[in-house]
């Protein structure tokens, strides 16, 4: 099963890539991993 070796491999990489291919946009995953840099790229949010 491909999701089960996905999961087992990455676990978390798993996870972030599937919320990214359901949201409008990645950055929201992006904000989870390192919310100090994605606030420091985008000052105006």
């Amino acid at each position: 099963d491909l999701d089960y070796e996905l999961r087992r491999q990455g676990g978390s990489s798993y996870v972030g890539q599937r919320l990214a291919s359901g949201l409008p946009n990645s950055e929201e995953v992006m904000v989870h991993e390192s919310p100090k840099k994605q606030r420091s790229d985008h000052p105006q949010s």
